[in-house]
């Protein structure tokens, strides 16, 4: 119990969500008679739920093996993790019933008799995250209220929620930081705008030309290419104000392939 308990208390180590959910899986598992435990997480930019899973014939925690999309509400998985709360099924009959093959085919490989109690949980904005799930033969669904079981489920809940709001937080400084360096090239561009606009015509038509590329000078194609490239997002972002989709139209490249540039050059963290 000793053990059992500091290990639970070892979760408010963990950094990120994903080693969160894997010593929650590892830590509960392995001192538990359960079949498998399943922890799903709700991606909504794709609308997947994504998975990490651990079973008595692995015993080792496999992430992705029971990815699911999100809007299969026949798949228990999904039933569980949008419900308000906690859903137990006594058994799960082998998966016989279930459509999605590989959920079927890792309740299929577990003793009969198997059921699954499923306990959501949500985000620091109390959004549905994801659940919790525990597959036997022998459960209880009131389990997670009382125990070791029950510690180990507050802290992870916390501690998820926790991590979700330092997430979002890091986010924000990075979006503050992009708008600030965005700010900085508007500026700069615009004193060179100003400056030229200042000078008389002929100063400006022999920088022009004193600033033209010519192919003599170049050593480095690469270089010379990347350089160029740069020069043309910069514009863009000032000119179309920052606007993704307006630039990737007038540049006619895909929004993806646009971003990539964009952060390769550093224009976006």
């Amino acid at each position: 119990m000793k053990e059992r308990l500091k290990n639970a208390l070892s979760l408010i180590e963990c950094q990120t969500v994903e080693s969160l959910i894997s010593q929650f899986l590892l830590h509960s598992f392995h001192c538990s008679t359960l079949s498998a435990m399943v922890i799903t997480l709700l991606s909504p930019r794709d609308n997947q739920l994504i998975s990490w899973s651990v079973d008595y014939t692995r015993r080792q925690v496999t992430s992705g093996l029971l990815n699911t999309d999100a809007s299969d509400i026949r798949h228990p998985l999904v039933q569980v993790t949008f419900s308000p709360v906690p859903t137990f099924w006594k058994n799960l009959s082998q998966g016989s019933y279930l459509d999605n093959g590989s959920f079927k085919q890792f309740i299929s490989e577990l003793p009969p008799g198997n059921g699954v109690h499923g306990y959501p949980f949500t985000d620091h904005d109390d959004r549905i995250s994801g659940a919790i799930c525990r597959l036997g033969t022998d459960l209880e669904n009131n389990e997670h209220e009382t125990g070791i079981t029950a510690i180990y489920y507050q802290i992870f809940c916390r501690h998820f929620r926790h991590l979700t709001k330092l997430n979002q937080v890091q986010e924000q400084h990075n979006q503050l930081r992009y708008l600030a360096q965005l700010a900085q090239e508007k500026e700069r561009r615009l004193e060179t705008m100003l400056t030229q606009a200042a000078a008389p015509a002929h100063v400006v038509a022999e920088k022009s030309f004193a600033g033209s590329s010519d192919p003599a000078d170049v050593h480095d194609l690469q270089h010379a290419l990347d350089q160029y490239e740069s020069e043309i997002l910069s514009y863009r972002q000032l000119t179309d104000d920052n606007d993704i989709a307006r630039m990737s139209e007038n540049l006619n490249l895909s929004k993806r392939s646009l971003i990539y540039k964009l952060k390769k050059y550093g224009y976006m963290s």
